[in-house]
């Protein structure tokens, strides 16, 4: 296209800014087409790939043992059912979400909050509050019932 040309398209910018604008102006409507048959393939690929990673997903039950300390007692408790990979994942997701909503909650009550840090869940060995996390209700009551 002729500098004329480009100065006809957008009157109002240089010829260089013009030339500029209708190469954007063309990726962006070549990126509209529609797609090959090879970007067909890719995209049916890579659906076919994300459908089996979330169908891999299982539920899991998160069960916190029972306690006795300092005169107080509990017994296990079902503490949540999440989707994940696996059951740390699980862990993870339940408690770091409980964490941030905890103390978004407690911040926008209390803005001088000092304990908004506190976390109360162990990652490494899945314990909440010193209580040992389970998959299953069983294993959870056999140390407290």
């Amino acid at each position: 296209m002729e500098e004329a040309e480009y100065r006809k398209l957008f009157p109002l910018l240089g010829a260089e800014a013009a030339k500029n604008a209708n190469e954007v102006l063309k990726k962006y409507y070549d990126s509209a087409k529609p797609p090959t048959p090879e970007q067909q393939e890719k995209n049916r690929l890579l659906k076919e790939l994300r459908e089996k990673q979330y169908s891999e997903l299982k539920e899991y039950e998160i069960w916190m043992e029972g306690y006795s300390a300092t005169g107080e007692h509990g017994t296990a408790q079902m503490v949540a059912k999440i989707k994940a990979r696996n059951f740390r994942e699980a862990c993870h997701i339940h408690f770091f979400t409980d964490f941030l909503n905890r103390t978004e909650k407690e911040m926008r009550e209390n803005p001088q909050l000092s304990n908004k840090d506190e976390l109360y869940y162990d990652p490494k060995e899945l314990m909440f509050w010193c209580m040992r996390l389970f998959d299953n209700e069983a294993d959870a009551r056999k140390a407290y019932g």
